[in-house]
């Protein structure tokens, strides 16, 4: 009787030890935020909600919250057991509490989805044994399902599952309510325009203002506009609920001025135009702001934009400069004094040296009996020595590639284009012309070209035919029968006005030149003058090919 009893007892032993799979011990690490989004409370709390879960499946051990805090405060002398979010302190912590097993989490944010990861860690071969992951929308609900889905996913159950437990079975019914269920349509803006709306996580619209249909309830809205801070708000929706944000910046302003104006500028090393300039967009950060002006020597400052803060710079600019010796005759070879002025600005009295920009344009020496201009082209640091023999004031001064009207102020392309083109081609060529240092050159205006005409007085300004660029109508404005003249005196003053070589024919192109001007009553048409006859000319198609001479304002 007694061995039976004995081998009974051996039996109820051998099925305590190995009828029943022995459970790892399991130590479940704070949950580290990589996302930057959540709260401490609200991380802290998941914490806990995943060792609840993770002890709910009966698969495992759990080493106690206070333990590991114990631990961690004592082996690693910290204030707070909640830093050890690195790899190898993990481990290391692990095999202080003697646990078999740690599971760490780390939430990431990536393609406007929050993403929660586990890994199990068998620590005596210190590699992750198993692996899972949850999506959720960011908010708390969200993330306590995603905490169930990890807990299963780690006991391999399906989530909400649980043991085999002994029982009736069948579907639960459960009273259930439907709610208000109420829906109603919200207005969303912004100022500024242009935020996406977002509502409990999902995308609503693409950019405000908009109006959109919501279930009565509460909710969580953020709106998100480029440049500026994403803004969330809870609350609760209901009939005639309307929703109205102001933005908060989130970059600064750039204002910059300098001393003459009009110097160009670079943020960056990118132009932002010309000063003065004025709010200038700046994200927060480190920026650079540097003159680009090939008149002046370089200056800029380097500073640091705040968000929502004005941000001014003065730039203290100095010309680059050149020199000048300027001595004055008469037509007699008299020396002589005169005053010297640049660019319209008196400098002294001949014979003297001055400084002047290196940008400067023009000389002009004078006195009572006479004057002389000039056309300058200075450079850095050269000394030009200038003779100016002065003559009494002409209609015209002559220059080795322009020639200036003393009378309308007006500076003229000394030759003419190389070849005809239409009249789109003229704008262009115009444009693109630079001489003397000037590149605003542009197609002369059909009054302006007139000017040119000599010899022919139905044509001449004030003449008969009274096309101006006032009034462009070939039948209001032009007269056929007083168009032109039989014989044009020409080529004009030393040559300026045309050239003989454009006489004869090249098709039917015989010394006409574009203007800028288009026919009022024919807009497919553009005026033109041919100085073979003193003509202005009307119906010209402006596909026809002229010739070109360019015109800029020298007042």
């Amino acid at each position: 009787m007694r061995s039976v009893f004995i081998i009974l007892s051996l039996l109820v032993l051998s099925l305590a030890l190995f009828g029943e799979e022995k459970k790892p011990k399991v130590a479940v690490m704070e949950i580290e935020d990589k996302s930057g989004k959540l709260s401490a409370p609200l991380l802290e709390n998941a914490a806990e909600a995943l060792r609840t879960e993770i002890g709910a499946t009966n698969k495992f051990i759990l080493i106690s919250k206070d333990r590991q805090r114990k631990e961690m405060i004592k082996g690693q002398k910290k204030e707070s057991w909640k830093e050890c979010y690195d790899h190898s302190c993990r481990i290391e912590l692990g095999q202080a509490l003697t646990a078999d097993r740690i599971l760490t989490g780390i939430v990431t944010y990536f393609g406007k989805q929050y993403t929660l990861t586990a890994e199990l860690i068998d620590l005596a071969k210190e590699a992750t044994i198993k692996t899972a992951k949850a999506e959720f929308d960011g908010s708390e609900e969200g993330l306590a399902e995603a905490i169930k889905s990890i807990a299963a996913q780690i006991a391999d159950k399906k989530a909400g599952g649980s043991s085999f437990k002994e029982g009736k079975i069948g579907e639960q019914v459960e009273d259930w309510d439907i709610g208000q269920g109420e829906e109603t349509i919200v207005k969303f803006e912004s100022e500024p325009t242009g935020a996406t709306v977002r509502v409990d996580g999902k995308l609503l619209c693409q950019q405000t203002p908009c109006s959109k249909m919501l279930t009565q309830g509460k909710h969580a809205i953020t709106m998100e506009l480029e440049n500026y801070q994403a803004k969330t708000k809870t609350g609760t929706v209901k009939k005639g609920t309307q929703i109205k944000w102001q933005m908060e910046p989130d970059f600064g302003y750039l204002s910059v001025e300098s001393k003459p104006a009009g110097i160009e500028v670079t943020l960056d090393g990118k132009s932002i135009g010309k000063t003065p300039l004025e709010k200038v967009t700046l994200s927060p950060g480190p920026h650079q702001v540097e003159t680009k002006d090939n008149c002046y020597y370089q200056t800029g400052e380097k500073f640091t934009a705040n968000r929502g803060e004005s941000k001014k710079i003065r730039l203290d600019v100095k010309p680059k400069e050149a020199g000048i010796k300027v001595t004055a005759q008469d037509k007699n070879g008299n020396d002589i004094e005169a005053t010297v002025i640049v660019d319209g600005k008196e400098i002294g009295t001949t014979p003297g040296k001055w400084k002047i920009p290196v940008c400067a344009k023009q000389l002009l020496v004078r006195n009572k009996n006479g004057e002389y201009k000039k056309i300058l082209n200075p450079r850095e640091k050269e000394l030009v020595t200038i003779n100016a023999i002065l003559e009494k004031s002409r209609e015209y001064d002559i220059q080795d590639t322009v020639v200036v009207n003393n009378k309308t102020g007006l500076m003229w392309q000394k030759e003419i284009s190389s070849h005809t083109m239409n009249q789109d081609n003229a704008y262009a060529y115009c444009q693109d012309l630079s001489l003397e240092g000037y590149s605003d050159w542009r197609l002369p205006t059909i009054s302006e070209l007139r000017t040119l005409i000599k010899g022919c007085p139905k044509t001449e300004p004030g003449g008969m035919c009274k096309l101006t660029d006032d009034c462009l109508s070939v039948i209001k404005c032009h007269s056929f029968k007083a168009c032109g003249c039989e014989v044009a005196k020409g080529p004009g003053e030393n040559g300026f006005y045309w050239q003989k070589d454009v006489w004869s024919y090249d098709g039917d192109q015989h010394g006409h030149f574009w203007s800028s001007s288009v026919l009022s009553d024919f807009p497919a048409g553009g005026w033109d003058v041919c100085f073979e006859e003193g003509a202005v000319m009307n119906y010209s198609d402006r596909k026809a090919n002229f010739y070109v001479r360019c015109v800029r304002s020298n007042e």
